[in-house]
């Protein structure tokens, strides 16, 4: 199928057209955005303290 060839190596990428219409899939997907985002908030601030200190 036209998708295994797309997904090859990124089996995130597969898991994401396999669920992408799915309740589930959105789900996960807004998750894992939510997630990256609070990681990167953190960081953020991490580095703001450790500059100004």
């Amino acid at each position: 199928m036209e998708y295994e060839k797309l997904t090859l190596g990124n089996p995130l990428a597969a898991l994401f057209i396999d669920r992408v219409l799915t309740r589930q899939g959105l789900q996960l997907r807004s998750s894992m955005v939510i997630s990256i985002g609070a990681i990167w908030a953190l960081c953020f601030i991490v580095a703001i303290i450790v500059t100004n200190a």
